[in-house]
């Protein structure tokens, strides 16, 4: 049986995975907290590596968020996002392991790509100035990921780029979330409170595509346990994007608001058009995504009013 290292279980999409792995009874799953490996010390990787000495190993750890965390953390967003990329390929090149899968994000496309963003139109340009310090830190990733792959001939791999993901157990602080969290937590505050008015940031234009992150959990668990080995980035998602507007309006009539909608323009719209082209997916892993934008936002809705309270 294969030991399976699950880097950054413990988060969002972490926990996803973590339960499409149960399925599998020929993997034994790793999934150490930030306290038991701190990815972001070399000797804490070194030390666990050592002692472990995983087989298979992904790589979901970051230090994430939208883009009012984008813009009031550029630093930490490149800086302890490559640190955790260096320690882990210091720790592969040291002990060694089968196979690696490591994610990147759709924050790494250029912010000048044509839509629908192709991998290989992925580093023609530099990222969106808004999460342009995370972006370069996932391109570094992806460096060290085929520099390594180009050193090392033999070693079995693969780099997957999600976009924008959203489901049950999202982080939903106002400032630091992603758009649908934090659209359906203002939508759903509003209707408890009798506001008639929600106030969003950007101007409504910007597009987006979303992906529920058990979908995305399936292409990840997926490409693991077939092992696909593949040099180049595989883009993960829908193919179809959404206005921010429309996905506003989507929301607020699932939670039953019936008020205005103001866009404000304070913080900015981000990278203005997000979609991919999902044709290498589709053809290297076999993926197509299977649940619809409105089950899944019903779904994350649902969540956050019966947990809104421990939150």
């Amino acid at each position: 049986m294969k030991t399976t290292l699950l880097l950054g279980a413990s988060g969002f999409l972490g926990k996803q995975v973590v339960k499409e792995f149960s399925g599998y009874t020929n993997a034994y799953l790793l999934t150490p907290t930030s306290k038991q490996l701190d990815l972001t010390s070399e000797s804490s990787t070194l030390d666990y590596f050592h002692q472990h000495r995983p087989n298979n190993i992904l790589h979901m750890s970051a230090y994430v968020g939208g883009i009012g965390k984008n813009l009031d953390n550029p630093f930490n967003m490149l800086y302890l996002n490559s640190k955790m990329a260096m320690n882990i390929f210091t720790a592969i090149d040291k002990y060694g392991c089968d196979y690696f899968c490591g994610l990147g994000s759709v924050c790494m496309y250029s912010s000048e790509c044509p839509v629908p963003f192709k991998e290989e139109d992925m580093l023609k340009s530099e990222p969106h100035f808004s999460n342009a310090p995370y972006g370069n830190s996932k391109r570094f990733l992806l460096s060290l990921f085929q520099s390594y792959r180009r050193e090392h001939p033999g070693f079995k791999s693969s780099f997957l780029v999600p976009i924008n993901l959203m489901g049950p157990g999202d982080n939903f602080d106002l400032r630091n979330s992603h758009v649908v969290p934090a659209l359906i937590r203002k939508f759903v505050t509003a209707v408890d409170s009798d506001v008639d008015t929600v106030y969003c940031f950007g101007t409504g234009e910007a597009s987006r595509e979303l992906l529920h992150s058990r979908d995305c959990a399936r292409a990840i668990v997926n490409t693991m346990i077939k092992e696909i080995d593949y040099p180049e980035p595989i883009n993960i998602g829908t193919g179809q994007s959404i206005l921010i507007k429309d996905l506003a309006a989507l929301i607020a009539s699932l939670t039953g608001f019936q008020g205005e909608i103001v866009f404000t323009g304070e913080v900015g719209d981000g990278q203005f058009k997000r979609q991919l082209d999902v044709t290498r997916a589709k053809e290297v892993l076999g993926f197509s995504s299977s649940i619809t934008l409105i089950d899944g936002l019903k779904e994350t809705i649902e969540w956050y009013k019966e947990n809104k309270d421990k939150l």
